[in-house]
């Protein structure tokens, strides 16, 4: 049977102190959202959509329309 690793054990495989692996799933676990968003928004596939949503909406918004960044953390606020 595989035992499931502590958080000290992962923290030290990440090269990360082991309270910030505490804030980040306190903070999971306070996400307002449907469990299988966050769950795609947290796969490889999600990061990356997720870079390039923001990446575009940044692009857009200040460079090719008469915005800047206020626009853009407005954009991101109201899409939480």
């Amino acid at each position: 049977m595989e035992q499931i690793p502590s958080q000290r054990q992962v923290a030290e495989e990440l090269a990360i102190p082991r309270s910030t692996l505490q804030h980040w799933l306190k903070r999971k676990e306070q996400i307002d959202a449907d469990p299988a968003l966050v769950a795609f928004l947290e796969s490889p596939t999600g990061v990356a959509f997720l870079h390039r949503l923001v990446l575009a909406a940044h692009f857009v918004i200040t460079l090719m329309g008469p915005c800047g960044v206020r626009m853009v953390c407005l954009f991101l606020e109201l899409t939480e």
